[in-house]
């Protein structure tokens, strides 16, 4: 975005904005080159075509080298069309007199290539060393009519004049034909401000002051009138508002935007205004732009001049047509206030907090519970809310009447029994003189849900990470820490772990969760379980897959029932273990408070299946340490037999070995084992 107001370089001066038309008053080429030497530095520093016209005593060369002292890279300016320093020959009498209509066609055409171009704007001075005294009435009328136009353009200028060559007549045709002048004194520089530039300076003030009400007071809507009603400013969102251009309203009437009806009573209201009574508030209606009728509200403020002459008006308005209507809903029609909460996406209730009863509810309110409008009309709040008994629901509603508000979660139970969360928000509030409690009901079911598996994800990753750091672990220690862990991550009562034999018939229990056995009165407790006979148990391995049992008490053909004093189940989740195609092991948890589902099938899974693989780790180690032993230490039988197949050793493991065999050591071992010792010497 291009600045508004550039910087001179000059200090007496500072920033100034575009359209700035000021003169300098000189005495020797050293006065002009203290002037405009840093003002043109910085207008090249600042993204702005400069153009510099010289006259005696500072010539072309002059003034490119007081320039290039203080700008090193001058000759890439020019050369790139920056900056043109020019004769007053090549500019001022190009064609052997002075023109100025043509200087000043020349002067907006320069701006309009520098701009082009992709400049800010135009930086220029001339100087008028070269002026003739027959040339001077025309060059002061050329002057003011630079001064007059500047404003209009992206221009700054200064014109240099030679005091010496100046009469006090003429000095006071240069001032008054810009905007100031700047003149040394004493070896410093002053500024004169010219009479009618004092006096923009004042209107520009003033203006700025009626901007500033202007931006105190802004909402939407914005116009200033004159008393009579017309239009001296308007917003761009009055004018999107009425749909007309501020050609259209600036200059008219307001009058005719509000209905014919309504005219007489604002103005009487415009009328009320004076010093006494400067601001007010005041509801009207309007014709918009489509020809409707909407309402507005105007702070209305009355302007007064310095001698306390009513001068204008300033209205700020707003649309209040939806504020209204809902007013004249709920103040009139109870089916109007129907239509407002009706298409709510959560359920909306008025409650009698004399009795509890659910007067009124939106479709949402039924719908999401699974009733009918009439089934739900007959029930109250305790039918269906899981948390609350209906002592609780009653003092809980004389809270929200004592509290004005309450903000809480509970739980709701739909027709078909599923349990829902729910975020109520109520609120105390009084219709056509009666008063209700309006609660507004949102299911956050789903989010409850993410939270939950969350909090399960990052406990399923600790456990995880715990149990692979259990290297040193025994094998019980690491059975019974995951065994722990997944009645936590699960939240169940009960949990077992077991062993599958080769052939995937017996399984053995030799693990269970520490609060089992205590409460179980079954006097016999067997570990082992054949698979064939085992019940609803055993068909994690039967169906090769998870078994999800949440009805543990009902009815099913592959129950084999409980021995008398077993634990109650009520639920039950059972999943198998894999190495390759075979079941090695089965983890089951129990008695959840609510269903299991497949984030629990997850969480048992994947920690058993990490829990086999870190066991498997630690009995292949075991085995590596074993058979690193000495013969007479190993736990594994050892055989020393010779090539004719004598048995030469035999450690106390492989005893049972040779008792098997029916030999001792000494004696030739089996035939077939000598046939394979035989196969393995003439294969190597």
């Amino acid at each position: 975005m291009r600045k508004k107001v550039r910087k001179t370089a000059i200090n007496i001066i500072g920033d100034v904005p575009w359209g700035t038309h000021f003169c300098q008053f000189y005495q020797t080429k050293e006065d002009m080159i203290d002037i405009l030497v840093p003002y043109f530095k910085a207008g090249l520093e600042n993204n702005e075509f400069c153009m510099w016209i010289t006259s005696e005593p500072l010539h072309v060369e002059d003034a490119k080298r007081a320039l290039k002292e203080k700008v090193n890279n001058l000759d890439d300016y020019i050369q790139r069309g920056h900056i043109e320093i020019l004769d007053f020959g090549q500019w001022y009498t190009k064609s052997g007199r002075f023109d100025s209509d043509r200087v000043l066609r020349a002067w907006v055409e320069k701006e309009k290539l520098a701009l082009e171009r992709g400049f800010d704007g135009l930086r220029l001075t001339g100087n008028t060393f070269w002026l003739e005294k027959k040339d001077w009435k025309d060059f002061t009328d050329y002057e003011a009519a630079v001064n007059s136009v500047i404003g209009k353009h992206r221009m700054l200028a200064i014109c240099t004049y030679c005091l010496d060559k100046c009469t006090a007549s003429e000095i006071m045709d240069v001032v008054s034909n810009h905007q100031f002048a700047v003149i040394k004194r004493e070896g410093k520089w002053e500024i004169i401000e010219s009479t009618e530039y004092k006096k923009t300076i004042e209107e520009l003030r003033q203006s700025e002051a009626r901007y500033r009400v202007v931006v105190e007071d802004q909402t939407e809507l914005i116009v200033r009138w004159l008393p009579g009603g017309v239009i001296t400013f308007v917003n761009d969102a009055y004018c999107s508002y009425f749909g007309k251009s501020r050609q259209e309203l600036i200059g008219h009437s307001f009058m005719p935007l509000i209905p014919y009806e309504d005219r007489e009573k604002v103005k009487r209201h415009f009328d009320s205004l004076d010093r006494e009574n400067p601001v007010t508030t005041h509801e009207h209606r309007v014709v918009d732009s489509n020809g409707e009728i909407r309402w507005q509200q105007w702070t209305n403020r009355v302007l007064f001049d310095e001698r306390g002459n009513l001068v204008e008006y300033q209205s700020v308005g707003r649309d209040i047509t939806e504020h209204k209507q809902a007013e004249e809903a709920l103040r009139e029609s109870e089916d109007k206030y129907h239509a407002i909460f009706a298409q709510a996406a959560d359920s909306i209730v008025l409650i009698d907090p004399e009795n509890g009863a659910l007067v009124d509810f939106n479709d949402r309110a039924h719908e999401s519970l699974g009733y009918t409008r009439q089934e739900l009309r007959r029930l109250k709040i305790p039918d269906f809310d899981v948390i609350e008994s209906a002592d609780k629901v009653a003092k809980h509603i004389e809270k929200i009447v004592r509290q004005g508000t309450d903000l809480f979660e509970t739980k709701h139970r739909t027709k078909s029994g599923e349990i829902r969360d729910i975020l109520a928000s109520s609120r105390a509030i009084s219709i056509g003189g009666r008063d209700f409690v309006q609660s507004i009901w949102r299911d956050i079911t789903e989010h409850k849900q993410a939270e939950e598996a969350l909090r399960i994800h990052d406990l399923r990753l600790q456990a995880l990470l715990d149990l692979n750091k259990m290297t040193t672990a025994s094998q019980q220690q690491i059975l019974d820490f995951v065994r722990e862990e997944v009645i936590k991550i699960t939240q169940s009562e009960f949990a077992f772990i077991c062993f599958i034999n080769h052939d995937e018939s017996v399984m053995t229990i030799n693990n269970w969760s520490k609060g089992t056995m205590p409460k179980c009165a079954v006097t016999d407790k067997p570990m082992h379980f054949p698979i064939a006979e085992a019940g609803l148990w055993g068909e994690a391995v039967r169906q090769r897959k998870p078994v999800v049992i949440n009805d543990y008490n009902a009815p099913n053909p592959r129950k084999k029932g409980c021995p008398k004093g077993h634990v109650p189940i009520k639920r039950f989740l059972g999943t198998p273990v894999f190495e390759g195609e075979r079941i090695v092991a089965v983890a089951a948890v129990a008695n959840k408070e609510k269903d299991y589902d497949d984030s629990d099938v997850h969480t048992v899974t994947s920690m058993m299946n990490d829990t086999w693989r870190l066991i498997q780790r630690k009995r292949a180690q075991e085995q590596v340490r074993n058979l690193a032993k000495f013969p007479s230490e190993n736990p594994f039988p050892v055989l020393r037999i010779a090539e004719d197949g004598t048995i030469l050793y035999s450690n106390d493991a492989g005893s049972a070995l040779l008792s098997k065999w029916e030999r001792q050591v000494g004696e030739s071992a089996p035939h077939d084992w000598c046939q394979l010792i035989g196969d393995v010497l003439d294969s190597n």
